[in-house]
């Protein structure tokens, strides 16, 4: 299970899934909980959300449906998890990357074709 916590719930959420492992482990189930903080997380939300994505990826999002998710490269950062969800009621894509390539990757969107044909629409 892959989780992206908010936050603000940081501490409450690895304190709850650090009981949950130590429970399922004292009835024998193999799980164990690996904390990540070599991650960030580049949230793209909106109707252009997935064509401003799409610009970077090989991954087809057309097939990627809700809170399905994909390992890939994206604008040539490999070891990528994409993300297809919607937190704002709009469609959204969210991108887990490497901590050191994110403001590569934010740059890479924010220079989108995608979205400076739809910032110029407003």
């Amino acid at each position: 299970m892959y989780v992206v916590s908010n936050a603000g719930c940081k501490v409450k959420d690895i304190q709850l899934m650090s009981s949950m492992e130590h429970y399922y482990k004292s009835r024998g189930k193999d799980v164990s909980l690996k904390l990540r903080d070599d991650l960030a997380l580049l949230a793209v939300q909106g109707p252009q959300s997935a064509a401003v994505v799409q610009e970077l990826t090989k991954i087809d999002l057309s097939k990627l449906y809700f809170m399905q998710t994909r390992y890939g490269s994206i604008a040539g950062i490999d070891g990528c998890r994409i993300t297809r969800c919607g937190y704002t009621g709009e469609d959204g894509v969210e991108i887990s990357v490497p901590s050191d390539k994110a403001v590569h990757l934010a740059d890479a969107l924010m220079s989108s074709k995608v979205s400076d044909v739809s910032s110029k629409k407003t």
